[in-house]
């Protein structure tokens, strides 16, 4: 008897439509587990990368200004062992100070525009973080002593300022900020009456640090060079990198030692909170209808195998070894698991391209390609399952084959 008559005997007291239920059912519970992975990979790599803004929340924070603030300037100060308790709080990955100019300066920049110019001259207020902090950190970010140009990162709203409020009142020309990467301005330093000129060249534009910053480097010489103090003064203002799924909990830690920062950053990272949330329900749920989806599949495996009770009795009386009967079950079997990964990976590409599309559309920037872990652990899991209802139907065959045996 050939295998395709066996195989006839066996599925004619099968009933298509629960075959095809029980396909279904797994191609769905396996397509929803891979492409929840994948998502939550997309999320994490999008939460981790610094330059989209949307990871870790980088957050400046000082303490709150009362009268008694304004009588001693000390309870405006974070010493070393508030520094220390911040720092090792669990929400907190990273913590730098602020260093600020301890020197008299003021910048001054010419606008010459046809028969409009002005001079522009303001009181200078520097200050310096870790580099690591800083999200407009370029080539030009370095100082060395007896260098004259100075890089300088602006805040982003600083060109808004100018194009929008100085540059109409006085007549001047709008201007990008590649343009304005093209100027140089005078740093003035008032030193014992006598001005030190630097050159100032602005290098980027920062939208996480709300001053004017220049390296570490330069502060640190200047500060010892021409400070009116002691070099080592009072941390005013710390920038924290919190862990955006911590949020909530730095928030009430602020709010009990009465520390400020800006509330709108705060309401952003609530929802960077809130969506790693729901991706990891996501996650869960894919395992939770996979693992439904699988138990059904194995449920009906076996009932497959009891429906053929009769025929497979009566093939393994004629002579058929049980090993034969399980290897034409291992067939379908693989069969039809083969085409449930193929179906589902062919799925999840279709899914990832529409993700990427709509991603992109909300100025985010996915992984392009599927995840080689996806790929790996979803053939795993594939070959795992295989082995599991292998090893479920061979039992029940070996049963028929061996009723004394258990």
């Amino acid at each position: 008897m050939s295998r395709s008559q066996v195989t006839r005997i066996i599925l004619k007291t099968q009933k298509p439509a629960q075959l095809l239920s029980a396909f279904v059912g797994c191609l769905i519970g396996f397509l929803l587990i891979i492409t929840s992975v994948q998502s939550y990979l997309n999320f994490k790599h999008i939460f981790s990368d610094t330059h989209q803004s949307i990871g870790s929340q980088y957050l400046v924070i000082n303490k709150n200004i009362s009268v008694l603030n304004s009588v001693d300037q000390s309870r405006s100060t974070f010493n070393e062992s508030q520094i220390e308790e911040i720092r090792s709080l669990p929400a907190v990955k990273r913590v730098s100070v602020f260093v600020p100019n301890h020197f008299p300066a003021y910048a001054e920049m010419q606008f010459d525009a046809g028969n409009n110019s002005a001079v522009m001259k303001t009181d200078l207020f520097l200050e310096s973080v870790n580099d690591s902090f800083v999200d407009a950190v370029s080539d030009d970010w370095v100082w060395k002593e007896g260098q004259e140009t100075v890089p300088v990162i602006l805040p982003a709203d600083f060109i808004n300022l100018y194009n929008f409020t100085y540059a109409p009142a006085r007549g001047l020309p709008q201007l990008s900020k590649n343009t304005t990467q093209l100027f140089k301005f005078q740093i003035r330093i008032d030193h014992h009456g006598t001005n030190v000129i630097y050159y100032g060249k602005i290098v980027g534009f920062s939208n996480r640090i709300t001053s004017m910053i220049v390296p570490m480097s330069f502060m640190s010489f200047a500060n010892a060079q021409y400070g009116t103090n002691s070099p080592k003064e009072e941390v005013f203002r710390l920038i924290v990198e919190v862990k955006p799924e911590r949020l909530a909990e730095f928030q009430r830690y602020l709010n009990t030692n009465s520390y400020e920062t800006n509330e709108e950053l705060l309401k952003s990272g609530k929802i960077s909170s809130l969506m790693q949330a729901l991706l990891s329900i996501l996650l869960i749920l894919g395992a939770v209808m996979l693992f439904n989806a699988f138990s059904g599949f194995l449920l009906y495996l076996q009932l497959v195998v009891a429906r053929s009770h009769y025929e497979l009795e009566t093939l393994l009386r004629l002579g058929f070894r049980h090993s034969r009967l399980t290897a034409l079950y291992a067939n379908g079997l693989g069969l039809c698991l083969l085409a449930i990964a193929a179906l589902s990976f062919g799925g999840l590409l279709f899914i990832h391209q529409k993700t990427i599309a709509f991603m992109e559309s909300y100025g985010f920037e996915p992984p392009q390609q599927i995840s080689s872990l996806v790929v790996i652990a979803g053939i795993m899991l594939i070959l795992f399952l295989y082995v599991i209802f292998l090893l479920s139907v061979r039992r029940q065959i070996y049963r028929l084959a061996l009723p004394g045996k258990k």
